[in-house]
């Protein structure tokens, strides 16, 4: 197997993990337990009503209260967006470049 090709399953292995952390279990499952534990939200209301805006009231959360759990979740959605992109690019550029050579 081609040294381009690993690069590229291992790029795309990094985005797919990144992305479920980041935005699936950050966003919808984590966010809505810091909301319940908060600001008594239900769990499901949150989830579904919410999970869209997880990030601006991670923001919020990480002004109003100094509870640790909340600004790990919202540090890790800003890494997720960081290494979400460059894995995409990286995954595209090995792409080319197994394509080209």
């Amino acid at each position: 197997m081609p040294i381009y090709s690993i690069l590229i399953l291992t790029s795309w292995s990094i985005f797919i993990l990144t992305f479920f952390v980041g935005y699936v279990i950050c966003y919808f499952v984590m966010t809505p337990l810091l909301l319940k534990k908060h600001r008594n939200r239900g769990f499901f209301e949150s989830a579904f009503w919410e999970g869209i805006q997880a990030e601006n009231h991670l923001k919020d959360l990480v002004k109003e209260t100094k509870d640790p759990l909340v600004r790990l979740v919202y540090k890790t959605v800003q890494y997720s967006k960081i290494i979400i992109l460059v894995s995409l690019i990286a995954t595209i550029c090995f792409a080319i470049l197994n394509f080209v050579l």
